[in-house]
């Protein structure tokens, strides 16, 4: 409820503890709730997001949870920000592949990576991460399956409607590759 407090306490245990790549992650997700709550213009608070985003990537570059947000913040940016879209749309793309990168079997993080490319018109490439994603999910599934071989049935991490929207993407792409 109270964001400005959550900000502060956030602030005061950044000052304590200045390697903690979750603090400045908190506050890059509390910018975008403020700033969504606020009437005025978003962009100041996506300037501060962008920033504490990029402080939790220099604490911690291996996880691949804070390119993603960025890479969601500088998409978030592109669409307010009219006369920076490009480049934040280049910045958004950059920080998934590097998320992907960092967790290249995460079926929902191709998913959204290809959504990112297909947004672009790079057709094949999304469709690449498409594919990439159901070649994952399968593969999930069947060393599920082997693991547990008296299970009926198997856990996917895929929401089945996620998957019936993804190839349904594969279906409409197919034109475009011909």
């Amino acid at each position: 409820g109270n964001n400005a407090a959550a900000a502060q306490l956030a602030r005061q245990a950044e000052d304590l503890d200045r390697r903690d790549p979750e603090i400045p992650n908190f506050l890059a997700r509390l910018n975008l709730v403020q700033g969504q709550l606020t009437d005025d213009k978003l962009s100041g608070h996506l300037a501060d997001a962008i920033a504490n985003g990029e402080k939790a990537i220099q604490r911690d570059p291996a996880n691949y949870k804070f390119y993603r947000q960025l890479s969601e913040i500088y998409l978030l940016a592109a669409q307010n920000q009219p006369h920076g879209n490009h480049n934040n749309r280049e910045k958004a793309l950059s920080y998934m592949r590097q998320a992907v990168a960092r967790y290249p079997t995460s079926p929902a993080l191709l998913i959204q990576f290809g959504r990112l490319l297909q947004e672009q018109g790079q057709w094949q490439a999304a469709m690449q991460q498409y594919e990439k994603a159901l070649q994952n999910e399968e593969a999930f599934l069947r060393q599920q399956q082997q693991m547990y071989p008296a299970r009926k049935q198997l856990s996917p991490r895929l929401d089945p409607q996620l998957r019936g929207w993804v190839q349904e993407e594969i279906n409409k792409i197919l034109p475009h590759e011909k």
